[in-house]
């Protein structure tokens, strides 16, 4: 799993917009974390960027980056969660694990390690609750407090009580575990590499999502003024829309406008806009 333990994800906090734009070097990769995971900043000239986490080899800057979901998350799942009556209260809680009040949810998720979901978002797609998304602050590991089962803390009070009815569905910080997008399976795009991603091991670096930038593009190549979509064909490029219905629904993700168009399978400036 390309997860790491270390991200560093904020502590749900409102935060300005850092004004130092000139003292950010984008191309720069970290080994630790120097910012929270999804930190922000504009430069004057509107470009922005998000500092983030890389889970994947990504060998060139201006390639389309997208969480791996599969390991940040899950698809959405029934009959997980324990009624609170019957869950087991953390250390200094007064309240049950699931009921209204309380930040903890206690789950049958027999594979889960220690603060996997961290910095994500439980949403609740059907039954009782259904509806609300909390973000998650950490979930201990299977085996805690039970075989089988863990605690998933979240950082805002439950609403409605939640109980085995209640269908959920876990995803991953849009800026954790990225990796070249992929049309189809990972295509949520969080934005373009500014600097070759090479070593897996715990690599922080910046990603732009707003602004003028080169990005990989494949073999169809968009005119200028033409929106440009996610690649079907080539991991990290993007595309112009071929229009055939086969493909449509994995062409529906704009990722920004074709300022000049390169050659094929080369780089093109665009406007990004993720």
């Amino acid at each position: 799993m390309a997860v790491s333990t270390s991200i560093w994800h904020d502590d749900n906090a409102i935060v300005g917009v850092p004004q130092v734009g000139a003292e950010v070097d984008i191309h720069q990769k970290d080994s630790t974390p120097k910012f929270a995971i999804g930190t922000i900043f504009r430069r004057s000239d509107g470009a922005e960027f998000r500092y983030s986490h890389f889970g994947a080899v990504c060998s060139k800057a201006g390639l389309l980056v997208s969480q791996d979901f599969s390991e940040s998350g899950t698809t959405l799942i029934d009959n997980i969660i324990v009624a609170p009556a019957s869950c087991t209260k953390p250390g200094g809680e007064t309240i049950n694990p699931g009921d209204i009040g309380s930040r903890y949810v206690q789950a049958k998720l027999g594979g889960a390690t220690q603060d996997e979901y961290a910095g994500g978002y439980f949403c609740v797609l059907d039954g009782t609750g259904e509806s609300f998304t909390y973000r998650i602050r950490g979930n201990t590991a299977a085996g805690t407090p039970t075989t089988g089962q863990c605690w998933i803390e979240f950082y805002e009070p439950i609403v409605i009580a939640l109980d085995a009815t209640s269908d959920i569905a876990i995803v991953g910080n849009k800026y954790a575990n990225l990796e070249s997008a992929n049309a189809g399976t990972d295509e949520v795009i969080a934005g373009v590499t500014c600097t070759p991603i090479t070593d897996t091991t715990s690599v922080y670096a910046w990603v732009q999502t707003k602004g003028r930038v080169a990005v990989l593009q494949d073999a169809s190549v968009a005119q200028t003024g033409s929106a440009c979509y996610v690649s079907i064909a080539t991991a990290g490029a993007c595309t112009r829309n071929l229009n055939l219905p086969s493909i449509h629904n994995k062409q529906s993700v704009i990722v920004g406008y074709m300022i000049t168009p390169g050659a094929s399978t080369e780089w093109s400036l665009i406007e990004l806009n993720v």
